[in-house]
C-alpha cells in the first residue's frame, strides 16, 4: 500500500517554525519528534546573538501538532551545527549530520549517539568509509531493520555533484563497503534528504537532476533491482517551485513532514529559508463490485448483506 500523498498541505505553527530556518523532522516515537532548526542563542561573552543550527525535541499530539520544543541538548547539540538525524528502530541510536563553518578545516559529516541508561552519549563520528575527507557527508536515513544506512554525499565515483548512497552497517557501526544508488536515482545534479519508509519497501529523497516543478523535488522509488525502477515526482501540492526536501512518513502514514522554502521570509537574507509543512495522506478506499450466487441454484440473490472480516 502506497499512501495518496495528494492531499491538503498545511504549514506548521509559530512554534516549531521560528527564526531562520526549521527543517527535517523525524519521529522518535509514536509521541514525540525531532527536527531542526536555526535559533538565536546568546552566548555568555557576547551580546549579540549568535546563530546556529540544533536539533529539538517536541511532543506530537494526537492531530498531529507539533508542541513544545526543547533544545535536544548536549553532547548531542554543540558550538557547530546539527542537524538531519534519524533514530534506529530499536530507539537506541540517533545518527546526525554536523557541520562548521571553518574556513581552514571545514567539515559536514554524520555522527552517531547511543542511547544508555536515559542519556545520549557523547556523539561518533563515523569512519571514513562514509566521511570521506575533504568532502560533505550528510542526510542519513536507515532501513527498517537498521542495518543499512543511506546518506548523500559529493564523494567522488557519484554521478553528478551529491549523490545518494548506502552501506550494511552492523551493531558496532562498523561499515562494509558503500555503493552508490546508481543513475535510475543520482543524476548530474543534487539527490539529497532520503528516508525510507518500511511499511510501503519505499525510499523517498529530494532531487534537482529529475524532471520536476523547479528546485529540488520530492521523489519516490523502490529498492527492486538495485532501485532500477521509475522515479516518481510527488507532484502538487508537496512540490513547488522551490525547494521542497525532508520527507518523512509517519508510522501508518497518519500524520507526515515534509520540508520548504516556498515562501518568503523576513528574517533570511536570501528571502527564503526552510519552513516545516505536514500532510495528511488520503485514506485507502477500496471499491469492490460483484454477484451474489445461491450456491444450488445458481441463481443470483438481489439485495444481498456481504460482511467481510479481517483476518491477522
Amino acid at each position: 500500500r502506497h499512501p495518496d500523498l495528494k492531499t491538503l498541505v498545511e504549514k506548521s505553527d509559530s512554534t516549531v517554525n521560528v527564526s531562520l530556518g526549521s527543517f527535517g523532522v523525524i519521529y522518535l516515537d509514536e509521541n514525540s519528534v525531532v527536527f531542526s532548526s536555526t535559533r538565536s542563542a546568546v552566548s555568555e561573552n557576547e551580546s549579540q546573538p549568535v546563530f546556529n543550527c540544533n536539533l529539538y525535541q517536541a511532543d506530537i499530539d494526537e492531530n498531529g501538532n507539533i508542541n513544545n520544543p526543547k533544545n535536544f541538548g548536549s553532547p548531542v547539540n554543540s558550538n557547530d551545527n546539527e542537524a538531519a538525524g534519524i533514530i534506529s528502530p530499536d530507539k537506541s541510536k540517533l545518527f546526525f549530520t554536523r557541520w562548521n563553518g571553518h574556513s581552514q578545516n571545514p567539515e559536514c559529516a554524520i555522527y552517531v549517539s547511543k542511547y544508555l541508561n536515559g542519556h545520549w552519549l557523547t556523539p561518533k563520528k563515523l569512519d571514513d568509509k562514509v566521511n570521506v575527507p575533504g568532502f560533505k557527508t550528510m542526510h542519513p536515513a536507515l532501513s527498517p531493520d537498521g542495518n543499512t544506512l543511506y546518506f548523500a554525499s559529493n564523494r567522488p565515483g557519484g554521478e553528478g555533484k551529491s549523490d545518494l548512497w548506502l552501506c550494511s552497517m552492523d551493531e558496532f557501526d562498523n561499515i562494509s563497503e558503500v555503493k552508490n544508488l546508481g543513475q535510475n536515482v543520482n543524476t548530474s545534479e543534487d539527490e539529497v534528504t532520503p528516508f525510507f519508509d518500511g511499511e510501503t519497501n519505499t525510499l523517498y529523497f529530494s532531487s534537482e537532476g529529475h524532471v520536476g516543478m523547479g528546485g529540488l523535488d520530492i521523489f519516490r522509488t523502490y529498492p527492486d533491482n538495485d532501485f532500477n525502477v521509475p522515479v516518481e515526482n510527488l507532484g502538487y501540492p508537496l512540490n513547488s517551485s522551490r525547494d521542497d526536501a525532508y520527507p518523512v512518513i509517519s508510522a501508518g502514514q497518519k500524520r507526515c513532514f515534509f520540508s520548504s522554502d516556498r515562501e518568503s521570509c523576513e528574517t533570511c537574507n536570501s528571502g527564503n529559508c526552510y519552513k516545516i509543512y505536514s500532510f495528511s495522506p488520503a485514506p485507502l478506499i477500496i471499491t469492490i463490485s460483484g454477484k451474489v450466487y445461491n450456491s444450488e441454484t445458481k441463481k443470483i440473490i438481489s439485495n444481498s448483506l456481504v460482511s467481510f472480516t479481517e483476518i491477522k
